[in-house]
This record gives C-alpha cells, structure tokens and sequence, in this order.
C-alpha cells in the first residue's frame, strides 16, 4: 500500500455482532452475501422470497413464548423467550443498512457492511466444499439479511478490547460501545467529529525493548507537537523544533491519548482532537502519521485548503524529525505497520437498500401496544 485514506465514521453508523452458529456457517454467510438467524424458523413458513419481513412484534412475541412454554421450567422458559424475542427484534428492526455487522469462527473475524433489509427465506444456503461440489453443507435459518462482507482477520491477532467485545454469548448483540476498537483494527488513520485516530500493530514476535516503546510514544508526541504548530512552522520552515517543544512542556498542553498493548504482537492506537472546522489539522495529522510509515495519503485536500505548498513544507520538516529519532529503525525493531485491509466493500454504497418506513412503524407499533 503506497497511499492510505482518511476515512470519516458515519455519524449514524452502528456495530453488530450477528453470530453463525459456533461458527459453523460462516462461510455460508459470506458465498452468499448475509446474515442469518434461526429464532423463528419454525414460526415463518412459506415460498422463498425477499419482500422485508416486518411482523407484528406483539404477536410475534407472544408466539415464541407459547413455543418456549411447551419446553416447561417457567424461570427458563421466560428467560429464554425474553432473550430470543429481543435478539429477533434487533435483528428486525435496530440493525439498520449502513451499518457493520461482525461474524466470527474459532479462528477468525469477519467484518461486513449490511445493505439490506431482513426479509425470510426458506431455502436453504448450500456452501460446497469443494471445487467438484461433491461434498457440501447447509444452512437452514430462514430470518436474513444482505451484506457485503470485507476484510477477515485472525482471532489470535486481535486485542483485548475486541476480545472481550465479542466475548458475548447472544447470537444478536451490540458492540457500539467498541466501535473504535472495530476502526482500529481496519483504518491506519480515520476521524470522527474533531478527532483523529490512529493505528498501528506491533508484529515483532520477539521480546519488545523499553527504547523502542519509548521511541513510539517520543515520535507520536513530536505529531501532535508538529501539527498543532504548523502554522508558525510554514511562517517560518527554520523554527527550532526544541523551543516548540519545551512551550508544550511548560504548558502541559499535550491532548494525544494512546492506548498501547506492548506485546509480541501488540498494538497502538492514538486519537487527537482539534478545534478546526474545516479540517486542515486533522489532514495534517494524517499525512504527519503516515511519513512515519513511509506512504502517502490520498485526499489531502479539504475545499483547497491543503496545498501542495503547506503539505511539502510541513512534511519535509517532520521528516526531519523522523531521521532525529531513527524511525526507520524503530520500525523495523518492532516490525511496526499500520492495518492493510481492503475496506471498498465496507464504504460502497451502491448497493444499499432504500430507508423503510416500515421498519419504525412496526417498532413504534410494539412500543405502543407495550404501553
């Protein structure tokens, strides 16, 4: 990867868990292109089709708690038709289109975007094995729903905070609370409101120096010093570095926040905010961040106000400072990288279902009946 981007999280944008059974069906999910639950499979009949399937949650709940009283021990019984019923809603009428939805096996994490609505189907999803088609297996949950699957990555690469963000046993649950964590295992530098994020992993297998985490943390502090100064710097490209930084000292004004695993692997990630409206610090930032990876970074313009005439100038003087602090060094001690993931899928709209009204209709009909 010779250029990255900066991409901007959707406001709206939320993060789902939808498990595949043990993980049994993952790659039926992805040869077709969905998401798939079976709470209800035996409550839905009918010819396959993909008109949207939105029922009548209060009758829909009830059905499923007759069927789980039939299974006798009431504590059970209503936990489990509490559970079930909550995850099919989710499934119906939280997870919206746009969003990304996480799927996972014993060794690995797929992440895609959904661009459909959830709609039943009552044919089964034959994954074939082989190339011959002579062995196969099925997938007979009926509640589905469209995705476009991107990057898939190994479990045993992944942090504690996306551990533990996954450790849930639901089939269907939220993981918003960990959307940085999701964004930073896929983007090297993304924003989101005034912030900027950054990402990088630590492939070095072997035990990690305390010079070369100090390295890292000397390095992202001279970023933020950098960017947060810019302007005195394009006034004048000569400006002592030493002074810039002993102001911040003084002042205490430093505002980067990292969160590190210093492990072999390990990871790095790092956010800084900015008062700036139009952007121009946050760009910075990111061509800053990836020089220090020795790539480039597309769109670095926002409405003409990076010219190539700041970005040389600000750029030529951080790389300055990366030679002053060995960086090319460093990385390769740590075996230091930013995440390569091809992300097209995760930010193509094309496909994207229309909004249905549908859908909030039949949630604001079950919260009114509930009253």
């Amino acid at each position: 990867m010779k250029t990255l981007a900066i991409f901007e999280r959707p406001k709206n944008q939320r993060y789902w868990v939808v498990r595949a059974s043990r993980g049994d069906f993952v790659s039926h999910f992805r040869q077709s292109g969905l998401v798939a639950i079976g709470h209800i499979d035996d409550l839905v009949a009918g010819s396959a089709h993909n008109d949207p399937y939105y029922p009548d949650l209060k009758a829909l709940r009830s059905s499923i708690e007759q069927r789980e009283i039939k299974k006798g021990d009431e504590a059970a019984t209503k936990y489990r038709a509490h559970s079930y019923f909550n995850q099919v809603k989710t499934f119906l009428g939280e997870i919206s289109v746009g969003d990304l939805v996480v799927t996972i096996d014993e060794g690995s994490l797929s992440v895609g975007r959904v661009i459909g609505n959830p709609f039943v189907d009552t044919s089964p999803v034959r994954y074939f094995y082989d190339e011959n088609k002579n062995s196969y297996s099925d997938m007979s949950y009926k509640l589905r729903r469209a995705v476009q699957w991107g990057p898939v990555m190994s479990r045993s690469s992944l942090p504690t905070a996306m551990k533990r963000s996954i450790s849930a046993r639901q089939t269907v649950f939220n993981i918003d609370s960990y959307w940085t964590a999701l964004y930073h295992l896929l983007y090297p530098v993304f924003r989101y409101g005034d912030r900027v994020y950054i990402s990088a992993r630590i492939k070095q297998k072997e035990a990690i120096n305390s010079y070369s985490v100090s390295q890292v943390f000397r390095i992202l502090t001279e970023l933020e010093v950098v960017t947060r100064s810019y302007e005195a710097i394009l006034y004048d490209p000569a400006t002592d570095f030493d002074a810039l930084f002993a102001q911040f000292r003084r002042t205490g004004d430093f505002e980067l926040k990292t969160v590190a695993e210093f492990m072999s692997p390990g990871s790095i990630w790092g956010s800084l905010g900015f008062s700036d409206q139009a952007g121009r610090r946050i760009v910075i930032a990111g061509l800053l961040y990836a020089a220090i990876f020795g790539i480039d970074v597309k769109g670095v313009t926002i409405g003409g106000i990076i010219d190539e005439n700041i970005r040389q100038k600000v750029v030529e003087y951080f790389l300055n400072r990366l030679e002053e602090n060995d960086v090319v060094e460093m990385r390769e001690r740590l075996n230091l990288d930013v995440p390569r993931h091809d992300t097209g899928t995760l930010e193509d709209k094309t496909h994207d279902a229309q909004p249905d009204e549908r859908a909030l209709a039949m949630l604001e009909a079950f919260e009114k009946a509930d009253a």
